[in-house]
């Protein structure tokens, strides 16, 4: 069932906003604009609105997943050194920034939360990002033609050399919505890189099950950094996350 306006508001209404100093690596600092916690019956309002639609409204936060695919970046610059990247469900943007300053040509930061595009991301990407202007914040709604029709009209029809996204399937319906961006917007020979931690319905064989029903083959690293981890970013998830180097299915 469908929140009602006023739910939806009423949590939003509770939302306030600070800054957080998240550490990658021993080198990178960053000041992140990201929601404070919300109270009680607010967070339960969120956590209905996200079971009863399939829009990506979990951006408000840097997740775990995000934090540890950041690292990955950092550690692994050759990944998207001379990369044209895009990010789903970016939510804060912090591995965006982290895959500009290792050197990729090109980013777009996106999420499915126009709210969270506005109030965080663009935020975060202007205070953040390098001053050569090659990141930028845009809405993308997964697997909607009108959204992507106008993210189409913004960055024109280049499709990515690599998809990066964390931590965003926390729902089994975002999963055939994530690949179908996926599909669309990477190159045939490109990669989708996707740190993943168990949420709800989405266990790591739900997500490869679909991943081979969909004919994309991948590849799992476990080793990640897993240690010095932000506060709301907890030892049980870490040691949970999985990352999936994926690519598309060939075509003779």
């Amino acid at each position: 069932m469908q929140t009602s306006d006023s739910e939806d508001e009423g949590w939003r209404d509770c939302v306030e906003y600070g800054l957080s100093t998240i550490a990658i690596g021993t080198d990178l600092r960053f000041r992140i604009r990201q929601m404070e916690e919300l109270s009680l019956a607010a967070s339960f309002s969120m956590l209905s609105e996200m079971k009863a639609t399939s829009s990506e409204i979990s951006g408000q936060r840097i997740w775990p997943g995000s934090y540890l695919l950041a690292e990955y970046v950092h550690a692994n610059k050759d990944l998207v050194a001379n990369k044209r990247v895009l990010e789903l469900g970016a939510g804060t943007g912090l591995v965006s920034l982290v895959a500009q300053i290792a050197g990729a040509t090109n980013v777009v930061a996106t999420d499915g939360d126009v709210e969270v595009v506005k109030e965080i991301l663009a935020w975060n990407i202007a205070n953040n990002a390098k001053a050569d202007g090659n990141v930028k914040a845009a809405s993308l709604f997964w697997g909607n033609s009108t959204s992507s029709a106008a993210f189409q009209e913004q960055f024109g029809k280049d499709l990515f050399d690599v998809i990066v996204a964390g931590d965003v399937l926390y729902k089994g319906e975002l999963i055939p919505l994530l690949l179908a961006s996926v599909k669309e917007w990477l190159q045939p020979n490109g990669i989708f890189v996707l740190c993943h931690i168990p949420r709800a319905d989405v266990s790591h064989e739900v997500l490869q099950k679909a991943l081979t029903e969909q004919n994309m083959a991948f590849a799992i690293t476990t080793k990640l950094m897993r240690t010095n981890l932000p506060e709301d970013c907890t030892v049980d998830d870490a040691k949970r996350a999985l990352l999936y180097h994926i690519t598309l299915p060939k075509h003779n």
